[in-house]
């Protein structure tokens, strides 16, 4: 089951699961304003609208639960979702049989007690009331089946459970108990007989009973999603990320004062915002001493990190007061992402161009710029503007620049490595 899981998931990423989470979320947000739920027909039309399988929609749906962290209602809910519809009308058969089954043994074991206590017992009615209301839920689970054969099993299925599981509780609760197996042979085929004509009347009554045929309802939700992947198409756009964290940040901290790291990290983060600035971008996002900066070309993404190594510096040299030089890794990227308001780039919330430009910032060599092969297809002079030095970054190739001479440190600059800590800030 792990192996299947495993091979399900790497070829629902051959499908495009982002495209398909993105849709999955939008669909869930538009049938939660309309007071739907992500059924049956829902799912079909995602997998149409994104011509991926049934199966995959599926998967995703459950993927999504995972991750969210769910409650165990959402847990029950997303394993249940993740079932084929006919097993799923099986599964709510048999445990809507087995609970009608529990709630009629205790209305009669209660109604017994009554009886040789010659009192009118209280619980016993609403327990054949809630048997009743299951009852109906078992009726209304074989009507909603999508074919006659589901329906007609489905009733089946809540016959015999019903059956068996009575007579469990029957003895559970010691109430009188002779059942038959002629009987559990005849409540199965009157459930299979009952579930598969309240199906043939219900489908021939569909419109008085305001109740939507099926395939118009795959139809309606389909053209719903053919929108929304428009506005999805509307919405996205080219983007490019410059990811800027500080090496050695950790070590710096131990050995500077409090005052110094409060005083040189504000002066860090301002250097950065205002080259970003400056070159038409945004802070997009902070973490720790890490940014990132969004920029709607790499060309003014590389051109900012440029500066920002150049202008390190200066930096260091005045506004520094750790004594260790600060030094930097960047990493560019750039792709289509969704940018929900298309005057801020900012508004970008989740995106595979922020991952991977994080990335190569990491793999990225201290005081260097790893730019990606897609963003550096867009400079003026290409590869050669960068250099010759490559990697690899989840199977994207990235070209790293770095400085052909380093500036020396001199004893009056606070990065000098002959200087100590100032502990006075």
């Amino acid at each position: 089951m792990k192996g299947e899981f495993s091979t399900g998931t790497s070829e629902l990423a051959s499908y495009g699961d982002m495209q398909l989470d993105q849709v999955l979320a939008l669909a869930e947000r538009f049938q939660q304003a309309s007071g739907m739920e992500l059924d049956d027909s829902a799912i079909q039309a995602v997998a149409e609208a994104c011509s991926v399988p049934e199966d995959y929609v599926r998967m995703a749906v459950k993927m999504r639960t995972d991750r969210q962290q769910p409650g165990l209602v959402q847990r029950v809910r997303g394993q249940f979702l993740t079932l084929d519809p006919k097993v799923r009308r099986w599964v709510a058969s048999l445990a809507l049989a087995t609970n009608v089954a529990l709630f009629s043994s205790l209305a009669e074991r209660f109604n017994l007690i009554a009886t040789a206590l010659q009192s009118k017992s209280s619980l016993g009615p609403v327990f054949d009331m809630i048997s009743m209301v299951l009852l109906f839920c078992g009726f209304y689970n074989a009507v909603v089946s999508r074919d006659k054969i589901t329906a007609f099993v489905s009733g089946a299925v809540f016959g015999a459970f019903f059956v068996f599981t009575q007579a469990l509780f029957r003895f559970i609760v010691q109430v009188p108990n002779v059942i038959e197996p002629t009987v559990l042979v005849l409540y199965t085929i009157l459930g299979g007989v009952t579930g598969l004509g309240l199906w043939m009347f219900v489908d021939k009554f569909r419109k008085p009973f305001g109740m939507k045929d099926p395939a118009a309802e795959r139809k309606e939700l389909l053209q719903q999603l053919v929108d929304i992947q428009d506005k999805l198409k509307q919405a996205e756009q080219y983007v490019t990320f410059l990811s800027v964290d500080v090496a050695g940040s950790t070590k710096m901290k131990e050995l500077a004062s409090p005052l110094a790291i409060e005083y040189t990290f504000g002066e860090y983060h301002q250097f950065i915002m205002d080259i970003t600035h400056k070159f038409g971008g945004e802070i997009h996002s902070t973490a720790g001493d890490g940014l990132t900066c969004a920029f709607d070309a790499p060309q003014q993404a590389y051109a900012a990190a440029r500066n920002m190594q150049a202008g390190l510096f200066e930096l260091n040299n005045f506004r520094n007061k750790t004594g260790i030089p600060i030094r930097i890794r960047c990493g560019i990227h750039t792709g289509t992402a969704l940018v929900p308001n298309k005057d801020d780039i900012g508004s970008v919330s989740f995106s595979h161009v922020i991952d991977i430009a994080a990335h190569m910032q990491k793999e990225c060599p201290i005081g260097g710029i790893a730019v990606s092969e897609t963003a550096i297809q867009q400079l003026p002079m290409g590869a050669a503007s960068v250099g010759d030095q490559t990697f690899d970054v989840n199977g994207i190739k990235a070209y790293i620049w770095q400085p052909k001479t380093q500036p020396k440190p001199t004893m009056n600059m606070p990065g000098a490595p002959e200087l100590k800590p100032n502990p006075q800030g």
